[in-house]
């Protein structure tokens, strides 16, 4: 599989590459304001690159996005739409790409997270009646946006699975009143090295029951974002979750 990485500079874009070569496929070109000397053209701009390439993988900066989704557009290429940070209005245009080629979407494409969300979805059903929910987020002192793309996620799980009509509460320094049975807290902490944690607190009376996930190494996202290529190449044209990738690689155990 040739692929067009976009942010081929950037930390996690040094680990797709590595990852790509371990699995035999070739990085045809990178995007990014840096060249690191790499054996494969990198442009600054994604309307310069000029090679043939199967898939795009994109673990950019959001600024890049309309660019990118643009180029699968015109070239009928697979996407493959790591980024983290964008709002709605642009999760629509990649769903609305998905209807012209596969596309595969997540906020973190580790499957330890996809697990954690099966079992966070049973966990809600069954506790959030009577139980407060909380998310803590923690990863290294360069992360830009907060709260993380991951705790977003899994808040739209609970949401979702609630028996409450919950909303959530972005750190709570400036407030003075107490927790509202609705709210669920989501609290980001930034420090260090850290690639990425996550967990669901369940806090009921004399009882607490929490969900935790924790990233040791950026390599299981590269991973992951590869197993997606690799699953929707040749795929019919759709928006493909994680979830749904899990699914389709069971079918063919």
């Amino acid at each position: 599989m040739r692929i067009i990485l976009i942010g081929s500079g950037g930390a996690m874009g040094r680990k797709v590459i590595s990852a790509a070569i371990q699995r035999g496929h070739k990085i045809a070109a990178g995007v990014d304001r840096v060249n690191l000397n790499d054996n494969f053209p990198v442009f600054e701009k994604v309307a310069d690159i000029n090679v043939d390439a199967d898939m795009v993988i994109d673990f950019s900066h959001p600024d890049l996005l309309v660019d990118v989704l643009e180029y699968c557009k015109e070239h009928s290429l697979p996407l493959v739409s790591a980024t983290t940070g964008i709002g709605e209005d642009d999760e629509r245009t990649i769903f609305e790409l998905s209807k012209k080629v596969p596309v595969a979407r997540s906020k973190n494409f580790s499957f330890g997270i996809s697990v954690m969300k099966v079992l966070l979805e049973k966990a809600v059903k069954l506790l959030s009646q009577d139980y407060d929910i909380e998310i803590v987020e923690m990863h290294h002192n360069k992360k830009i946006d907060s709260p993380s793309g991951t705790a977003q996620m899994l808040y739209d799980v609970i949401q979702a699975n609630s028996k409450r009509d919950t909303y959530p509460v972005y750190g709570r320094h400036e407030r003075h009143e107490k927790r509202d049975k609705n709210e669920v807290g989501i609290v980001s902490l930034r420090g260090g090295t850290v690639v990425g944690e996550h967990e669901v607190i369940f806090a009921g009376e004399d009882e607490i029951i929490k969900l935790s996930h924790s990233a040791g190494s950026k390599e299981v996202f590269a991973q992951g974002a590869l197993i997606a290529a690799e699953t929707i190449i040749g795929k019919e044209n759709g928006y493909y979750t994680m979830d749904q990738i899990a699914d389709i690689m069971m079918e063919d155990i």
